[in-house]
C-alpha cells in the first residue's frame, strides 16, 4: 500500500486533492473480469492470466460440466 500512495503522491497530496484507498479481500466467485469468472487462485489459467495481464478464455470446471452434458 505504501509503494502505491508514494506513486500517486504527486497527484494527489502534493496537490491537495483529496483521495482514498480501499481494499476488499471479495469472494473471487462474486466477481467477473470481461465476462468471465477468474481462474482458480494460482491455477495454470490464474498464472497465464498475470503472465498476460488480461483476462483470456479459459474453461472453469462449471464450463466442462455444461459442455459435457
Amino acid at each position: 500500500v505504501d509503494a502505491y500512495e508514494k506513486a500517486l503522491e504527486p497527484f494527489t497530496k502534493k496537490k491537495g486533492i483529496d483521495w482514498e484507498l480501499q481494499m476488499t479481500n471479495e469472494d473471487p466467485l462474486l466477481w467477473n473480469a470481461n465476462g468471465m469468472r477468474v481462474p482458480p487462485f494460482l491455477s495454470e489459467d490464474y498464472m497465464k492470466w498475470k503472465e498476460l495481464n488480461r483476462a483470456v478464455d479459459w474453461e472453469s470446471p462449471a464450463d466442462a460440466l455444461k459442455s459435457n452434458q
